[in-house]
């Protein structure tokens, strides 16, 4: 008679997944797009190499050495363009008289001692230490002081001065 039957249980559960037509075509969901989170900026690395230390170690030793030889064109150049004189004084009437009190005496012991270095980052650091000066004729002098230091161009030099007893 051209009837088939089936032979399976009928259950009275549902079936978990949905079931589609044979002839309909699956659309894949689409998987929302994220932009990828922004980098994190990576910051500048400190230079704490002994080279560093080193470097602002000479650049200290050049600077005292030249006050001690009354070198006063040496002594200066140590000094960065932005060096900001204490007490307000301008930078022209700082130099004039370091000019006169670094030629005039017969003669001039400058050392330091006790050196401690602190690298800021690559560009900046900061040396404390004490410090000894002798002028012939004069009393001498003890002082801590601190040497702010800025590298311009590949070398150390002074940027700022604090001196207290």
């Amino acid at each position: 008679t051209g009837v088939q039957t089936c032979a399976l249980p009928i259950s009275n559960t549902t079936p978990t997944r949905p079931i589609r037509p044979a002839n309909k075509k699956v659309e894949p969901t689409a998987t929302p797009v994220t932009a990828a989170p922004e980098p994190t900026p990576t910051p500048t690395p400190i230079d704490t190499s002994a080279d560093a230390e080193s470097d602002i170690k000479t650049a200290v030793a050049t600077w005292s050495n030249a006050w001690a030889s009354q070198d006063i064109d040496g002594y200066l150049a140590s000094y960065a363009d932005s060096f900001t004189p204490a007490k307000g004084k301008s930078r022209s009437s700082w130099e004039k008289t370091r000019r006169a009190r670094v030629g005039a005496p017969s003669g001039i012991e400058h050392t330091i001692s006790n050196e401690k270095i602190e690298i800021i980052d690559d560009d900046n650091a900061k040396m404390r230490f004490k410090q000894y000066y002798k002028a012939v004729g004069r009393k001498a002098i003890r002082t801590n002081k601190t040497l702010i230091l800025k590298k311009v161009d590949g070398t150390w030099l002074i940027n700022k001065e604090i001196a207290s007893n």
